[in-house]
């Protein structure tokens, strides 16, 4: 994960939603960091959320529990 993929903007948008929304991102990079440090300035680190990535045969069960992938 990192700004070229334009995390920075989602992050942004969550800040913009309703207040049940969350983001969650199976990933790692040297700027979850950063990301999350956004996120705490943004007043939205409570719904912002990293987690380390899963086994590819879990990846299914974890798209279709999301509202929006």
């Amino acid at each position: 994960v990192n700004r070229l993929r334009k995390i920075d903007c989602l992050i942004e948008a969550i800040s913009l939603s309703a207040e049940n929304v969350h983001l969650i991102l199976m990933t790692w990079g040297l700027e979850i960091q950063e990301f999350k440090a956004m996120a705490k300035n943004l007043g939205i680190a409570e719904r912002v959320h990293f987690i380390d990535p899963v086994p590819w045969e879990e990846v299914i069960f974890w798209a279709a529990s999301a509202d929006i992938g």
